[in-house]
């Protein structure tokens, strides 16, 4: 049986816990390298630097541009780098691009 009380009591106690970020990590970042997708933030903590065998796995859990980590899409021609949307992955391009043929054609192979 549905609860109505206790889903309006639950609705109540989710509207007054802490917010949490979803998409707005990109406003606390400063410094971003676009070639990586690394950034750090404005307290000044770092990310801290995946190991080698995570490497391909840790880009395409982050935009390559501004570090979200929330509604990645991978590039449709390598998929080894996310973006957070069309907008990144256009001024990431000149950026990726020697390496998206790269892959691709290694893959072809």
């Amino acid at each position: 049986d549905f609860d109505l009380e206790a889903a309006r009591d639950a609705v109540e106690t989710a509207i007054h816990l802490p917010k949490q970020s979803s998409g707005n990590e990109r406003d606390k970042m400063i410094n971003r390298d676009v070639q990586t997708g690394l950034a750090s933030e404005t307290n000044h903590t770092t990310i801290p630097q995946p190991n080698p065998q995570d490497r391909a796995d840790f880009k395409t859990k982050v935009c390559a541009v501004c570090g979200v980590t929330v509604a990645l899409k991978l590039c449709n021609g390598c998929k080894s780098v996310a973006f957070c949307g069309r907008e990144h992955q256009v001024k990431h391009w000149p950026v990726h691009k020697a390496v998206c043929k790269r892959i691709q054609k290694e893959r072809t192979k």
